[in-house]
């Protein structure tokens, strides 16, 4: 107010004010200077009730701030899981082939020879000449041993697409270390190298034979920002643009585009376009909102998520589609 009063300077501020009895509340106060010089005219508002509001709206930000991040973090340990599985399936079936290989009788068969042999060894030309079954023994060996040289084949294939499983679980697992912390980090990302580990997270072996995965990577500089985020959201829109075209009956080439590009001198975008099962116009305005799914097992949370972490990162995320069957595309840009 002597501010006011010297300087003719007109002021708005909110006050905490201690009552006799002890409580506090807020007040607003609005000062405008007069014409005539050291004089003021204003106003004096209660406005404890809307800071009391305030207060509450912004925990209730917070809160599903912090639900749709470990929602998104879920997001991430479901396709890792789903990922998992797909593979000790793959693992099953070798164990299975391996398990009947094993109890196949041709070692049965030639231990059996290997005994009879040893029970003619005193007469062993007599046996193979004159005994209808020594005479059939030569030749049985060659078939048996052709056999068991096959299944010694077969066996080692399934041997190493169980060692191939095994590496692909630890490389899975690494992959997530990055996501189980909850921690803001900004570190140097090159955002290539993080769509590809992305996508050995995303999209399984079995899947991949199904879906063609285009990449047009400009020369793209190192990012700084926060890894944890960054793959939370690329997961998510992966998983979606793969769910996407699976679900598509019309397109027998399924396909998914990812580009990334400089947009301007400071920042990059990456844009993933699928030709999936695409979005209704409705619907494109409420796909980041908190709750809202179109899946039958979805919670809604995974790009509200990714939304409010693109935003955290100083970025945008936004998606575009023709409509119904048409594919769509998902727009994320980022701060270099």
């Amino acid at each position: 107010m002597k501010n006011a009063l010297e300087n003719r300077i007109n002021y708005e501020c909110e006050l905490r004010v201690r009552h006799t009895d002890g409580t506090y509340r807020w007040y607003k106060t609005i000062g405008h200077c007069l014409e005539e010089e050291k004089q003021l005219e204003g106003i004096f508002i209660d406005i404890h009730k809307n800071k009391i509001a305030e207060e509450k709206i912004k925990d209730l930000n917070q809160q599903i701030s912090s639900t749709a991040r470990r929602a998104g973090m879920a997001e991430v340990a479901t396709t890792i899981l789903h990922n998992i599985g797909n593979i000790l399936n793959s693992s099953n079936t070798s164990i299975s082939l391996l398990k009947n290989s094993f109890n196949q009788s041709h070692m049965k068969k030639l231990f059996k020879i290997i005994e009879m042999l040893a029970q003619h060894q005193e007469d062993l030309a007599d046996f193979f000449i004159q005994d209808a079954k020594g005479q059939i023994i030569p030749e049985y060996l060659v078939v048996l041993s052709k056999r068991i040289l096959e299944e010694n084949q077969k066996n080692i294939i399934e041997v190493d697409n169980l060692t191939n499983d095994l590496k692909h679980i630890s490389e899975i697992v690494s992959m997530q270390k990055p996501v189980s912390g909850t921690s803001s980090i900004n570190e140097q990302i090159y955002i290539p190298e993080l769509i590809e580990t992305v996508l050995n997270m995303s999209i399984s072996k079995s899947e991949s034979e199904f879906i063609e995965v285009i990449k047009e990577f400009d020369q793209c500089p190192l990012i700084v920002n926060d890894k944890s985020k960054l793959l939370q959201i690329l997961v998510n829109i992966i998983q979606n643009a793969k769910e996407a075209v699976l679900q598509n009956p019309t397109n027998l080439m399924k396909e998914i585009r990812i580009i990334i590009h400089k947009n301007t001198l400071h920042s990059i975008q990456i844009k993933i376009i699928d030709n999936g099962i695409g979005i209704k116009p409705d619907n494109l305005n409420r796909i980041f909102s908190f709750g809202f799914t179109t899946k039958l097992t979805g919670h809604g949370f995974g790009l509200h998520s990714s939304a409010l972490s693109a935003e955290a990162m100083g970025g945008s995320l936004f998606a575009e589609s023709p409509g119904e069957g048409c594919g769509a595309q998902f727009i994320l840009t980022l701060p270099i």
